[in-house]
């Protein structure tokens, strides 16, 4: 349907073995872009890039498209995602310009081999790309693999500055990325420890052993729950709440997919501080991790000074922490075979000890 007016980058994803291709039937049923550039890192890395530029013309960019949505089945229908669109020419033009380094990106390895993440690449990834301001706010655009962790420094810089609070989203982050920079915020023994600093996030990784079973971790004022798959998805709640709370069993899960459970929940990759005092959003498609930021074709996006924006994410960010919250605590009750809190009343009675003594509530009324 686009035809000539798609201009397309299409990288090798996770296929890292020289030859495979998990994007060849996208590729061959993109027969009809004429402009259609394969870019196979392999073993450089992952193409983990996922952003589109409107232009009215090749030099009148319009507007970007980013976040951690896969443009996929799974990516649309099977994962929590996140994904901006931001109407900014400047912004549009920053990612345009990226496009073409990506399209274009060669240089010579051992051998002659063609290789990736030449000099002109690589210099322009070293250094934000910044503007913005009016209604949207002042925005920063990194772009990675970059030298030297330069944007994860920029991001650290960030976190450790934030006086009111950390919320986040993350997918496969690391044993050394941004999750452990939030997390030193957490801990006395940290220089940057802070004893009031409210923090709420999810995190979602997958076990690298047989089976792979997909776990989350609830952070929360320094206290991490890991739990597994097949024990967030219960049968159900009962009493009360079972008609309208019933979920897919585990059971259920696995005869649709084979038995094994090998893909991400919460794909989506947001932080956001200070939402109501000094709100900074950070998005992309950057994983937060190490391997992320000194690998793979990636970009992060910062937003700074737009509240609005930034609130909408904390709900987000909130509102997949409660689901999950819940479920960690049906399988506590289960565990301790106590039966689930069953006091919800049609009228609002039920709430006045939760109002009166719920120390989160501030943070959120205050503002």
């Amino acid at each position: 349907m686009l035809g000539q007016k798609a201009h397309l980058v299409l990288s090798n994803g996770s296929d890292t073995k020289k030859g495979s291709d998990g994007n060849a039937k996208a590729a061959a049923a993109l027969g009809g872009v004429t402009d259609l550039h394969r870019r196979m890192l392999w073993s450089e890395g992952l193409g983990h890039n996922k952003f589109l530029v409107f232009a009215k013309s090749p030099s009148q960019p319009l507007l970007v498209w980013t976040g951690s949505t896969n443009w996929a089945m799974t990516g649309l229908c099977t994962q929590l995602n996140n994904g901006i669109e931001i109407e900014d020419a400047g912004l549009a033009t920053v990612y345009l310009k990226q496009w073409k380094l990506l399209r274009d990106d060669r240089r010579i390895g051992r051998g002659g081999s063609d290789m990736h993440f030449g000099d002109a690449l690589m210099t322009s990834n070293d250094q934000p790309k910044i503007g913005g301001r009016g209604s949207l706010g002042k925005w920063t655009a990194w772009f990675a693999r970059t030298s030297a962790a330069q944007e994860m420094e920029a991001v650290t810089r960030l976190i450790n500055g934030a006086q009111k609070a950390i919320l986040f989203l993350m997918f496969e982050p690391g044993s050394n990325g941004l999750l452990q920079v939030i997390q030193a915020r957490l801990s006395p023994a940290s220089e940057t420890y802070q004893p009031h600093l409210y923090v709420h996030g999810v995190v979602n990784t997958i076990k690298p052993t047989p089976g792979e079973d997909v776990h989350v971790e609830l952070v929360a004022r320094g206290t991490n729950n890991p739990f597994d798959l097949h024990v967030v998805e219960p049968e159900g709640i009962s009493g009360s709440l079972g008609q309208w709370a019933a979920e897919v069993t585990r059971r259920d899960f696995l005869l649709g997919q084979g038995g094994v459970i090998r893909h991400a929940i919460i794909h989506s990759k947001m932080i956001v501080i200070d939402p109501f005092t000094n709100p900074t959003v950070i998005t992309g498609s950057h994983s937060f991790s190490a391997s992320a930021s000194i690998k793979n074709d990636e970009n992060l996006l910062i937003v700074q000074g737009n509240r609005a924006f930034a609130e909408r994410y904390a709900v987000n960010i909130m509102a997949t922490y409660q689901h999950y919250r819940w479920r960690a605590y049906l399988q506590e009750c289960a565990a301790l075979h106590k039966t689930p809190w069953q006091g919800l009343k049609k009228a609002d009675t039920w709430q006045k000890k939760y109002v009166a003594h719920d120390p989160e509530l501030p943070f959120w009324l205050q503002h």
